[in-house]
């Protein structure tokens, strides 16, 4: 008997020991890799395998693993450049492309790991070359569909051709004229945009020059977004400010429709944003009190006592406590509401338009206790470690509300001139 439980022990440790490879991130890697395998995804396939022996390079189960898919995604690769270059998808050298850095992302996996008999079995070629020639009709094709955009008046046919003159430096970084013409086209299709600072018809005059405080954070905020800026271009303050000079225009008005479109024609902008501020909304702080009385049962001692059978044993004594908390809510609210339109300086009409709001809540509790505090219960006790905080005064209530408006502002413009 004793000898077949030592045997029983053995073949567990045994069982054991040939799967706590499962468990460490080698094993993981290789389990990963054979359901990649079997459901026929031999890059994931691929990618277990070589992830597993880069954390243990003798791991006998991911190198055979690897032996057998390797060869089989290099296969995959090649018939499915094969297919796209037969195809007649108008980017496809793209889609080659990326297939062909694919696969020498691969061999440079493998010939880091130093398997080179690995590579000798599989059909391998000079991608180098072919990546090369790919690029090149890569940036041909780009090159081709800009030019047939570039000619055209439309802002959107003119972004699509700089578009793709871009693409095709990004393939080739000198590729013929590619340079000068999505410089060009850039040019033709950038939008000049101008801001008129809001007008604040709140009624509240303290906060006359929230109008100006909400255009120049939208303009700061847009310069600072780089892929949007490539075909933006906005018209500063100085300039606008400039020209209503010059022109005798007044500030006041120019939300009305014929002046934007007057003063964006002079200033030479495509489009004009006008808004207004129409309600600017402060709530009196409110603070309330809530009185509450709590009670718990506690212990409050141990005794020793010898039961019936003569056994000494402890008991515990309780005793009922009590306290009581005042839990203080102190608030504060305001709400910020306006709107803006995009008008087109051209034909006057307006592209896009829109109401947003900005809102601002202040809430803190805090607690105070008097009596037994092994009354309280968790919630109460965290309540105790807070203090009182200043309700934030009506400026600061305006301003932490404008800038939940200037957030809502700034998304909803930059979406329409995109």
């Amino acid at each position: 008997m004793l000898i077949s439980n030592y045997i029983y022990k053995i073949l567990i440790l045994i069982f054991f020991l040939s799967n706590c490879a499962h468990f460490t991130n080698h094993g993981q890697n290789y389990l990963q890799a054979k359901k990649a395998y079997t459901r026929g995804d031999y890059d994931q396939t691929t990618k277990n395998c070589i992830t597993s022996l880069r954390h243990n390079l003798n791991y006998k189960p991911s190198y055979e693993l690897l032996k057998v898919v390797f060869p089989k995604t290099i296969n995959y690769h090649h018939k499915k450049i094969e297919r796209t270059i037969n195809s007649r998808d108008f980017f496809k050298w793209d889609i080659v492309v990326n297939e062909l850095e694919i696969l020498i992302n691969l061999i440079d996996d493998i010939e880091s790991l130093n398997f080179q008999a690995i590579l000798n079995k599989s059909n391998i070629r000079n991608y180098y070359e072919e990546i090369q020639d790919a690029k090149l009709n890569a940036a041909e094709t780009h090159y081709q569909y800009g030019t047939s955009k570039m000619n055209s008046e439309n802002k959107d046919e003119l972004r699509i051709a700089a578009i793709e003159f871009k693409k095709s430096l990004s393939y080739v970084s000198d590729y013929k004229d590619s340079k000068q013409l999505y410089e060009n086209c850039r040019e033709s299709a950038t939008i000049k945009l101008g801001f008129l600072p809001f007008e604040n018809n709140s009624g509240k005059k303290k906060y006359g020059d929230i109008g100006k405080t909400i255009s120049n954070e939208l303009i700061s905020r847009l310069m600072t977004d780089k892929n949007l800026m490539e075909f933006v271009d906005i018209i500063n303050r100085e300039q606008i400010d400039l020209i209503i000079e010059e022109q005798k225009l007044s500030h006041s008005g120019l939300v009305d429709d014929s002046k934007s479109i007057e003063l964006g024609k002079i200033a030479g902008i495509n489009l004009m944003v006008v808004g207004e501020i129409t309600q600017l909304i402060i709530n009196t702080p409110k603070r309330t009190v809530d009185k509450n009385i709590l009670e718990k049962r506690v212990i409050i001692n141990t005794t020793t006592y010898t039961d019936s059978d003569g056994n000494k044993r402890k008991r515990n004594n309780y005793k009922n406590v009590k306290c009581t908390v005042k839990k203080y809510t102190q608030s504060a609210d305001s709400k910020v509401v306006g709107g803006y339109q995009i008008l087109d300086t051209k034909t006057a009409e307006i592209l896009f338009s829109g109401n947003v709001e900005g809102e601002y809540k202040f809430n803190h509790v805090w607690a105070t206790v008097k009596g037994d505090k092994r009354a309280m219960d968790y919630t109460t006790k965290q309540l105790t470690k807070k203090n009182a905080e200043k309700t934030p005064d009506k400026d600061q209530l305006v301003y932490s509300a404008l800038e939940k408006l200037i957030d809502n502002f700034y998304l909803d413009i930059k979406t329409s001139i995109q």
